[in-house]
């Protein structure tokens, strides 16, 4: 498996040391050659955020591309390039600025998680296993802070109602930053925004709020 990593600052060069050791082809992208310099993977000096530079670098047949840069919005054109030049690319994105996660799935971005040790894991974990859940599904942001996907049944109370009407956040504290509906996302949806059966919400909570949510989109 060919997988791309973008930026290879303190986040990168962690991720790379976690992916190391998967037997993959690495190839890193980053326009300070100094930094290059200092690993054994196979780099590309240049802006990942370029077309040419990630055309050099493998993308029309890699299968995954990590967006690592210490900034966001460095990290959205990484997203948008990817999946403009290849449509089938799995692309992960590290995010700096926690209210920046649902624009980045805006983006196109498959998988975002915080810039922290720990999210270097997770991404890392999910780049190498996707259908590992735990993965997937649950983020821990700070504390006992979370971003979680929720699916929303066909029999919900919710269905049909707009996010206004849902009392989402009167009777859980739960904020929705997004939903992924099929094929398109939408972040940070509207409160007049129509609820619709099999949605997944991307919400942010504590873990008690998240529970209540859980219970209040099953009624």
């Amino acid at each position: 498996m060919k997988i791309i990593l973008c930026g290879y600052g303190s986040v990168g060069q962690n991720i790379l040391k976690r992916l190391a050791a998967s037997g993959n082809r690495i190839i890193v992208i980053d326009e300070d050659e100094n930094r290059l310099s200092k690993t054994s993977a196979h780099t590309v000096q240049g802006d990942p955020t370029d077309e040419n530079t990630l055309i050099g670098a493998g993308i029309m047949d890699a299968e995954k591309l990590i967006a690592a840069t210490d900034s966001d919005i460095t990290n959205a054109f990484i997203i948008l390039e990817s999946k403009s030049l290849n449509t089938d690319i799995e692309v992960m994105s590290v995010v700096n600025r926690r209210e920046n996660i649902g624009k980045l799935y805006g983006a196109g971005a498959d998988y975002v998680v915080p810039e922290t040790v720990i999210g270097a894991k997770y991404i890392t974990k999910y780049a190498l296993h996707p259908h590992i859940a735990e993965f997937l599904d649950k983020i821990t942001v700070a504390q006992d802070i979370e971003i979680t996907k929720i699916n929303i049944p066909s029999h919900s109370q919710l269905v049909g109602r707009r996010l206004a009407h849902s009392k989402i956040r009167e009777k859980t504290g739960a904020r929705v930053i997004g939903i992924k509906r099929k094929d398109k996302f939408i972040p940070n949806p509207s409160s007049n925004e129509f609820i619709k059966k099999d949605d997944k919400f991307i919400v942010i909570g504590k873990l008690e709020e998240i529970h209540k949510l859980n219970r209040w989109v099953r009624l």
